[in-house]
């Protein structure tokens, strides 16, 4: 697509170019951050996607219609019979603490799993840090809608029970295509 590129990669944020705004996704590993740029971008594969959890090791920016777009590593994933319980690396933290440009922060949740208790500690922290934010829930194809509006109360619970704000939750499927006009929308309202 126009306009559509994949920048660079980076292990430092001071390192990278400076544009007027940028919309970054976290989530555990897995939960189909890359699959997503690639959906709301039109271009396949523009993000790397790995049936291997935590393969994104680096700070990966990407354009899309003037806007910049970045898919940060994974957390929580099991790596060599160990459980990655470090909530964030220091280089992923440092980015959403103190990138000044970072306009919107989606978090991934997979409503194929329940809850976790990582996702809700990402959400606690940038509460705290008054980061503008809002999750995304991925796969939203592969339950029942009941299972889906079961998953959802559950989420706004568990929210409820760690910040005291209400956020705003879009719903996504990369495989049969829904949610992306929300999305775009979302993406879009940030820079304005």
């Amino acid at each position: 697509m126009e306009n559509t590129k994949f920048i660079s990669s980076f292990f430092d944020y001071k390192k990278m170019p400076d544009p007027k705004g940028e919309v970054a996704f976290i989530g555990r590993s897995n939960v189909g951050k890359s699959s997503l740029i690639n959906f709301l971008t039109g271009v396949k594969n523009i993000a790397k996607v790995s049936s291997t959890p935590g393969k994104t090791q680096s700070i990966n920016l990407f354009s899309f219609k003037n806007k910049f777009l970045v898919d940060l590593p994974g957390y929580g994933y099991a790596a060599k019979g160990k459980q990655n319980n470090v909530l964030l690396s220091v280089m992923v933290r440092d980015y959403l603490m103190k990138r000044e440009n970072l306009k919107m922060i989606f978090v991934l949740v997979d409503c194929r799993i329940p809850v976790q208790k990582l996702d809700l500690a990402v959400i606690q922290l940038l509460d705290v840090y008054e980061k503008n934010f809002s999750i995304i829930i991925t796969k939203v194809d592969k339950i029942s809608k009941n299972a889906l509006f079961n998953f959802m109360t559950d989420l706004q619970k568990n929210i409820a029970e760690v910040i005291s704000k209400e956020v705003r939750c879009y719903t996504s499927s990369s495989e049969k295509k829904i949610g992306k006009e929300d999305i775009l929308n979302a993406i879009m309202e940030c820079y304005e």
